[in-house]
């Protein structure tokens, strides 16, 4: 019985030949993206680096929305970032902090090279856990404001809900680790401060014709 098994020609028989009409093919919406159709979400994290947003690998962005505020066009040039930072939302995080903390708090590629962007650490409003995200800045004297546009998205960040019930944070500009306490803005200079804003960051006007939510302003007050 074994002898004749092993004088079975399994090996030696060949598969029928298949013919470019039977080969198969992978449905389109199954197959891997291609590199200049990679997405991974942006933010106000910088544009929101930043919020929490959709980056394009090219297109505008906004966050950190497109990347956390920022704008415009990416250069050709940045795509490099974008594909070493991996495809994911997180992915695109850890690599604008880490280049963030080998630079001296500046960002050397991608949307937000040139930009003022912070790192917020936070605890997280429902798991306690430390949260880091990258976020664009403008300066109200001694103080740092950071908006939470979320590109314009329906709901608040993640960091926004963490600060409201975590008001105590962290700040890391420029190479410099600060403590903070975080101040949600309203009345008049709500409005001053937005503009203000806005006026650095111009896609921050854009955010409010996006969605019917009042986006918040908060207030880094860092010690003295």
């Amino acid at each position: 019985m074994i002898a004749s098994l092993l004088r079975t020609p399994f090996l030696s028989a060949t598969r029928p030949a298949i013919s470019p009409s039977t080969k198969r093919t992978i449905p389109t919406k199954n197959r891997p993206a291609s590199t200049s159709e990679t997405k991974a979400p942006t933010t106000d994290n910088p544009m929101e680096p930043v919020d929490q947003s959709r980056v394009h690998v090219r297109g505008t962005g906004d966050t950190f929305g497109t990347i956390g505020g920022c704008g415009g066009g990416m250069a050709h040039g940045h795509d490099r970032y974008f594909l070493a930072m991996g495809s994911t939302f997180q992915d695109f995080n850890r690599a604008l902090i880490k280049d963030l903390r080998e630079h001296g708090g500046k960002a050397t590629s991608g949307p937000f090279e040139g930009r003022k962007v912070l790192i917020l650490t936070t605890k997280g409003a429902k798991s306690g856990e430390v949260r880091e995200t990258p976020l664009v800045y403008t300066r109200d004297g001694d103080h740092y404001v950071i908006v939470a546009s979320k590109s314009g998205a329906p709901t608040h960040p993640s960091w926004y809900h963490n600060v409201v019930a975590h008001p105590d944070v962290t700040v890391e500009v420029l190479g410099k680790k600060l403590k903070a306490h975080a101040h949600i803005q309203d009345g008049d200079e709500y409005e001053r401060l937005y503009q203000q804003h806005a006026s650095i960051n111009p896609n921050f006007h854009g955010y409010r014709e996006k969605t019917s939510r009042k986006i918040p302003v908060v207030v880094l007050e860092t010690a003295k």
